[in-house]
């Protein structure tokens, strides 16, 4: 089966799995939101941090556990163009998951979001991106440990909010540079294999500048909260 003839029922079904996933994380963050009764921290629901952390810091390394023990040499490159087929299996499920929890979280929150610049640039990079690594061309295997691998080190970043101590922003550091830089590498190593099987030229530019923006606001907010280490060592030095 070729890829254009898969073309339309793939998207079907993957536009079904989005649906159902979205649907999944509003019926949580629903739940979530009336078990906290509406509590805000930090100019957002209280909920939303427990709900991306359960996205994110349980649901990705499932995958990512599941990707392991399932022969990653096998997987990791996954079917060209013309062995490409409908059913989708693990690895688009990844990209599904990711867009299905976007889309809801911004239809929980669109005040929030909105109100963010930087993180509505954010969520729109991100399910984008998700979508691009749909593409039957793209390496469905790196481009699913990319999206659990990335996602699951934003679990951090909650932890940090919600905790606020040295030692969870020094955490979030950490792992802000190892899965971030993790990330650069998986897109490094995937692009050539997608540019020769003949990914369209529209989606090798996506892939160069969307990575690239993904990895640019990613930083920023590292370099935001390292500063705002160095700041707070800097006034306890002075107060010393």
């Amino acid at each position: 089966m070729t890829s254009t003839a898969a073309t339309h029922p793939y998207v079907a079904n993957v536009a079904s799995a989005c649906a159902l996933v979205t649907m999944t994380h509003l019926a949580l963050g629903l739940g979530l939101a009336k078990h906290l009764n509406g509590q805000q921290f930090k100019g957002f629901p209280l909920y939303t941090y427990y709900h991306s952390m359960i996205h994110t810091g349980l649901v990705f390394p499932a995958f990512l556990v599941f990707f392991a023990v399932t022969a990653p040499s096998r997987w990791l490159e996954g079917p060209d163009g013309a062995t490409h087929t409908d059913e989708l299996d693990a690895t688009q499920w990844v990209q599904a998951s990711n867009i299905g929890f976007q889309v809801a979280i911004t239809l929980l929150s669109p005040r929030e979001v909105f109100g963010s610049p930087a993180l509505l640039l954010h969520h729109a990079i991100t399910i984008l991106g998700c979508v691009a690594l749909l593409h039957p061309l793209h390496c469905a295997g790196y481009g699913a440990v990319f999206t659990a691998f990335t996602e699951f080190g934003s679990t951090f970043h909650n932890i940090m909010s919600l905790n606020g101590g040295t030692a969870s922003r020094l955490l979030r550091i950490a792992t802000d540079i190892i899965t971030r830089g993790g990330g650069l590498v998986l897109m490094a190593s995937e692009f050539p294999i997608s540019r020769a099987r003949g990914l369209p030229m529209y989606l090798q530019i996506w892939t160069c500048l969307g990575g690239l923006a993904w990895f640019g606001i990613n930083a920023s907010w590292t370099v935001q909260v390292a500063s705002g280490l160095w700041r707070r060592r800097g006034r306890k030095e002075r107060k010393e």
